[in-house]
This record gives structure tokens, sequence and C-alpha cells, in this order.
């Protein structure tokens, strides 16, 4: 991953989902959880 990736905050991650849009949350939900489970 690149080094940006981690220094974002869940706030910025938060307004960033929430600037998609809930319908494209609910699509990418499950393969965002496995994304933020690898970089863990």
């Amino acid at each position: 991953m690149p080094e940006k990736m981690s220094k974002i905050t869940y706030g910025e991650l938060g307004d960033f989902l929430t600037s998609i849009g809930f319908e494209e949350i609910k699509k990418t939900g499950i393969l965002f959880s496995a994304i933020m489970s690898l970089i863990r």
C-alpha cells in the first residue's frame, strides 16, 4: 500500500465514503472491510 493510505484518518475516510453515497457504500462495504483487514 502507498504510504499516503496509512495516514488517512477514519474521519477523512468517513467523509470520503459519505461523498460517494450510501448506495455505493453498500456495494463496496464487503470489499472495503476485506481491504481494511489486510491493512491492519
